[in-house]
């Protein structure tokens, strides 16, 4: 398609070019030059090919304008043919070189074609001028309502495209802020019941029969017991809490990134149509095949083993304590 544009181009100047070559031939041909010599005038012959040749190079500059470009070029090349033949019939002993009255009517029509020409060119020029006015004033405010309805179609398209995807996170959300809620109910149910657990043991009954039984309270089974039930309270809070934040925190970028996606359509509308591909492309990549964030199972297998090392060697302990007091 390109090639063909710039062929039609390199023919239309080529042609352009021939006829303006035409006209300064014309103007230095013998015959013309002899006229200029014989005219009481001041190069007015001379002057209006000038000007025809200005002219002709700045109006006539599209392909469609072919046609008249070839016309002007037969019509000056019928003037140059017609100067040539008076030149060779013109003889300085001839009886017409004394009648000076040819030569006149040989320079008014010629200087008469050439005005011709002229007001041809001057005619189309203002009647193309006239109708691309008419047609910019009749033709601007469609284009603004077409840029405006393509502005639109391109919007509704994206927002439709997006449709699927945002559906899709609002799932991820909704699952993941169920999951956060559960966990952190599953946390506040055990923080109330260590509470009330803590609470009995400090019951006055409880203390009593302690004490009324101090062996029962020396015993390495009585001690183990409430420190690996303590410990186990304290890591199944700990857990809870960090699986609820990990879950409110992907339910966050979930809805996040479906913001991102609902605001698309609008943004895009901003980008120039050549930017648009590139934009996709870095977007998608921001969106999609991101790496899940693993810090926090990580933390919860580290919690999980410290504590149970933690359990074991409390128990150790505290059984080696008992035993020693026995001792």
């Amino acid at each position: 398609m390109n090639q063909k544009i710039e062929e039609g181009l390199k023919n239309l100047n080529n042609e352009k070019n021939i006829v303006e070559n035409k006209i300064i031939e014309f103007a230095k041909s013998d015959y013309i030059q002899f006229l200029e010599s014989k005219s009481e005038e001041d190069n007015n012959l001379i002057n209006a090919l000038g000007e025809l040749q200005l002219l002709f190079k700045s109006t006539l500059n599209s392909s469609n304008e072919i046609n008249l470009i070839r016309l002007f070029d037969k019509k000056i090349e019928e003037l140059q043919n017609s100067a040539n033949n008076k030149s060779g019939s013109r003889n300085p002993s001839s009886i017409l070189e004394m009648m000076s009255v040819v030569y006149k009517n040989d320079y008014t029509f010629y200087l008469s074609e050439i005005n011709n020409l002229i007001g041809i060119l001057n005619r189309y020029k203002g009647l193309k001028s006239t109708f691309d006015d008419l047609l910019v004033d009749n033709l601007r405010e469609a284009i603004v309502d077409v840029n405006k309805e393509l502005v639109g179609f391109r919007k509704s398209r994206n927002i439709a495209d997006n449709l699927m995807t945002e559906d899709i996170y609002n799932s991820a959300v909704i699952k993941y802020r169920k999951t956060e809620k559960n966990y952190r109910y599953l946390f506040l149910g055990t923080l109330l019941t260590v509470i009330l657990v803590s609470l009995k043991l400090w019951d006055t009954d409880y203390i009593n029969n302690i004490i009324n039984q101090p062996s029962y309270a020396k015993s390495a089974i009585f001690w183990s017991v409430k420190i690996t039930t303590l410990i186990a309270s304290i890591t199944l809070i700990t857990y809870f809490l960090k699986q609820s934040a990990h879950y409110q925190r992907l339910a966050d970028q979930n809805y996040q990134t479906q913001l991102e996606l609902q605001a698309y359509p609008t943004f895009m509308e901003s980008i120039p149509t050549y930017e648009a591909a590139s934009v996709r492309k870095e977007l998608a990549l921001k969106y999609f095949g991101r790496e899940i964030d693993g810090a926090a199972q990580k933390d919860m297998s580290n919690l999980i083993s410290d504590q149970m090392k933690s359990t074991t060697e409390m128990v150790k302990a505290t059984t080696e304590a008992i035993k020693n007091l026995k001792g």
